[in-house]
């Protein structure tokens, strides 16, 4: 990973896991390939697709670097695609997901650019099915550190994060499923970081993901993450505040749709 900074046209190292995602990577690579930044670096690290993912990889090989081998989760692979890039702004986004708009990235660019003491950037998410419709929107609420540590879980959605390059530590590959919001405590623990009020990214919600078919043994993994990182329950005024500030002010009709398909039997997040 590269430890210079570039103030002016810094560059930004996107990592994708991926294994077995074929009918969604071309659409990834293309939304990737067509943000109007022009410092993007794509990193894509395929565990031995057994589908059509290696045609795709070699397809883009003059506009992304990737490498296929066998890993030991996906968390494994990310660390492996950051031990292989140069940027100084570092994210990672899944091979099913999207960012919301072609400057998307040269937004975020110009936060990080405006003000050098944040570390970290993060926005909205758009919650997508698998024909890419709009289910809801999650609005993520402005960075408070105290706030954002007082719950067991990360105030934003995984694709909307950017960090420097200052402020990564590699993730812990050990956890199957938690381990970028293991990462993110860190960031809002040990760092400045900064909400932008416009939805970063599009997550693909799918019948066949992992986050939907394993809720269960996702949050026992959540319970070890947090056991020993929250010392006492919220107060009652942290609590309240998250009632009125993100359930209701800023997500309350996303709360609603979320209910909805819960109750429809349909997958949600």
């Amino acid at each position: 990973m590269n430890d210079h900074k570039n103030t002016t046209t810094p560059m930004v190292s996107v990592i994708t896991p991926s294994y077995n995602c074929a009918p969604y990577l071309e659409e990834t690579i293309l939304n990737i390939r067509n943000q109007d930044y022009p410092h993007i670096e794509h990193i894509i690290i395929d565990g031995e697709s057994q589908d059509d993912t290696i045609r795709i990889l070699q397809k883009y090989r003059n506009e992304i670097q990737w490498i296929s081998e066998p890993d030991n989760g996906m968390y494994d692979a990310i660390n492996k695609g950051f031990a292989m890039a140069n940027g100084d702004i570092l994210t990672y986004i899944n091979t099913d997901d999207l960012y919301f708009s072609i400057n998307t990235i040269s937004n975020v660019v110009d936060e990080f650019k405006k003000n050098n003491s944040i570390d970290f950037i993060y926005g909205h998410c758009a919650f997508i099915d698998a024909q890419g419709e709009i289910l809801y929107t999650y609005k993520a609420p402005k960075f408070y550190r105290k706030y954002a540590l007082a719950f067991p879980r990360a105030i934003f959605q995984q694709p909307t994060c950017f960090w420097r390059g200052s402020a990564h530590e590699p993730f812990d590959s050990t956890l199957k499923y938690v381990g970028d919001a293991k990462f993110f405590r860190s960031l809002c623990e040990n760092y400045t970081g900064k909400r932008i009020n416009k939805i970063i990214a599009k997550f693909r919600i799918r019948p066949d993901c992992i986050s939907f078919k394993n809720r269960e043994e996702m949050g026992l993994e959540d319970k070890q993450v947090y056991k020993n990182a929250i010392k006492r329950p919220p107060s009652m005024s942290l609590v309240i505040f998250d009632i009125l500030y993100r359930m209701i002010y800023l997500n309350f009709l996303t709360n609603i749709k979320r209910q909805i398909l819960k109750f429809q039997g349909l997958p949600y997040l």
